[in-house]
């Protein structure tokens, strides 16, 4: 199997491609993409953990849609403000050095102008489509069964590409993207994914209790998507 990987700036999203497929005699590629993190608005949701969660379905799903923000929100909203944050032009990628300064930025610009932070209510992934509505319709929750599929090379590069070493002035830059993760577990329950180089990979959540907001106790567990797509070599 020959695996190679990228990263597709305008969605901070990191590719994993897996082993070549025939389909009727073509060549084809079966490509993994994971998202960068979806961010909630704590000004809000800090009211809705336990008692005050949601009532009804539609409720849930207007609080995801209304006050949840995705990467390329914040780039774009942010840029304006944030004049360190680099807007790559269609087809090119950003450098390490680039996608670190607005990781960095985006960071920074969540929780000051937007009072987001990545905690969620596990319930939450449960009874809307988050993926799905902040995405598109071909994306979806990671599940247990995708992280199974990545070599140890997919999550070093997941740590290079997609999260930031921890130093004197980490916060909130590590905070937001870190390698914590919701996942869906093969027996279809929520699971806490952990995308770091040899650590174990899928964990039980640390709250039995769905509704509880600040899962994670400072480290928290945060949504990324995932796409999968048949395409060619």
């Amino acid at each position: 199997m020959s695996r190679t990987s990228l990263v597709v700036a305008g969605l901070l999203v990191v590719a994993a491609t897996a082993a070549t497929v025939h389909a009727g005699g073509a060549a084809i590629v079966r490509r993994v993409e994971v998202s960068a993190p979806i961010l909630p608005d704590m000004v809000v949701w800090q009211h809705k953990g336990g008692a005050g969660y949601p009532a009804t379905q539609g409720d849930a799903l207007a609080l995801v849609t209304d006050t949840t923000y995705s990467y390329q929100f914040l780039l774009n909203h942010c840029a304006t403000s944030y004049p360190s944050i680099v807007l790559a032009a269609a087809g090119l990628i950003l450098t390490t050095e680039q996608l670190q300064t607005n990781y960095d930025q985006i960071s920074r610009c969540a929780y000051d102008q937007y009072g987001a932070k990545p905690y969620w209510m596990p319930q939450i992934l449960n009874d809307v489509d988050v993926c799905a509505v902040k995405m598109g319709a071909e994306w979806r929750l990671l599940a247990e069964a995708d992280l199974a599929t990545f070599t140890e090379a997919d999550y070093k590069l997941f740590q290079d590409t997609m999260t930031l070493a921890q130093g004197a002035d980490w916060f909130p830059r590590q905070f937001h993207f870190s390698l914590d993760v919701y996942v869906r577990g093969i027996d279809g329950q929520l699971k806490h994914g952990d995308l770091t180089p040899g650590a174990q990979h899928v964990n039980p959540l640390p709250v039995t209790d769905l509704k509880e907001l600040y899962v994670g106790n400072g480290r928290p567990i945060g949504v990324r998507c995932v796409r999968v797509t048949m395409v060619p070599p």
